[in-house]
């Protein structure tokens, strides 16, 4: 009896345990998303380009020398549906993002000078 009750413990726990990982993957809980894509354009264009895409967001750090941009967190808990059932949101509802962007020199074959961006 007791082996059959540890039994059903560990068997629970693990179900439970897997059922937790499933949900944060289905939220998408610490998962960053790596788009890149490749720019026949000059380093200068690109960097100017960059800058105008991400105008309507706070930038906290920008390096051309590095070519990197990064903005400030956005806050994103109004769009969740929950917070107005729930009557007022806890630190475990806030959701927030911010864009990181990394401009590397390329070179494509048969083409010349690019950007990845």
């Amino acid at each position: 009896m007791r082996r059959c009750i540890l039994v059903l413990i560990l068997g629970l726990s693990c179900v439970l345990g897997g059922c937790h990982s499933a949900y944060r993957r289905s939220v998408g809980a610490n998962q960053e998303n790596v788009f890149t894509k490749i720019f026949l354009t000059d380093a200068n264009t690109a960097w100017i380009a960059a800058m105008e895409s991400l105008k309507s967001y706070r930038v906290d750090i920008q390096n051309q020398k590095l070519g990197f941009i990064q903005t400030r967190w956005t806050d994103n808990t109004i769009d969740k549906n929950s917070v107005e059932v729930i009557g007022g949101a806890g630190p475990y509802l806030k959701a927030q993002y911010r864009f990181r962007v990394n401009l590397s020199p390329t070179y494509v074959e048969g083409k010349g000078q690019a950007m990845k961006i």
